[in-house]
């Protein structure tokens, strides 16, 4: 996979708002078996650049190659840990309604009956 498969990815997931909120959610690549990238931490998806919004981290090392003014996701070590050459962790609206709420099980059981 290439950057640019990566970068509309991230425009793909990151307009629609009933998927992410803000700059929630986080999309990672594994370029190659030494190289990841991952989104920055709190920046909105549908902003990331070719310049800006992500970072090459080192697998091996877990060092940024670039930008060094940016973080990455805080969940660089469950993407790193996952063998998927794609990562696409979101926080869909809709199912976060049920798993916040009192009784929220028995409230989806029942929207499906």
């Amino acid at each position: 996979m290439t950057l640019d498969s990566f970068i509309n990815a991230c425009h793909t997931i990151g307009k629609q708002q009933d998927l992410v909120q803000g700059p929630g959610g986080n999309i990672s690549l594994k370029k190659d078996r030494r190289t990841m990238l991952i989104k920055a931490s709190g920046i909105p998806l549908s902003t990331i650049t070719e310049q800006s919004g992500y970072l090459a981290i080192s697998t091996n090392k877990r060092t940024s190659h670039t930008p060094p003014t940016e973080r990455p996701s805080m969940e660089i070590g469950f993407h790193l840990l996952l063998p998927h050459p794609a990562i696409i962790h979101t926080h869909p609206v809709h199912p976060n309604i049920f798993t916040c709420m009192q009784n929220g099980q028995e409230a989806l059981t029942a929207s499906f009956s």
